[in-house]
This record gives C-alpha cells, structure tokens and sequence, in this order.
C-alpha cells in the first residue's frame, strides 16, 4: 500500500539509506516500489541488502538505476 512504502522509505531513511518511492501500475493494479538509491554502489548495496530483508520481512532485487 502507499501508507506502507511510506513508512518503508521514512524507516530507510532514517538507517541512513537514500529511498524513495515510485509509482507503478501492474495488471491493472497500483504498486509502490521503495527504492534505494540511486547513487550507491554495488558492493555497499550487497552488504545491506540482507539487513535491510531481515529488518522489513521483503526480498530486494538490486537493479541499476535508469533515470
């Protein structure tokens, strides 16, 4: 739901992590992705990659940002 990306991004955010969220039409349905970044590197973004999973009950997928 947006209230929970938000809440996400704000979490994020305050571990320090740059987040935000975007918008996303799926099947005729509304997502809203969080997103961390974009200017952080791949091996900073490995290393977290789990605490970040353990600490919000998701799975991350890194992607490279496209703006």
């Amino acid at each position: 739901s947006e209230e929970r990306a938000d809440q996400l991004r704000k979490d994020l955010l305050g571990m320090g992590h740059k987040a935000y969220v975007k918008k996303v039409k799926s099947n005729d349905k509304t997502l809203y992705r969080v997103y961390v970044g974009p200017k952080v590197e791949k091996e900073k973004l490995q290393r977290i990659q789990g605490e970040i999973d353990s600490a919000f009950g998701v799975t991350t997928l890194i992607t490279r940002y496209y703006p």
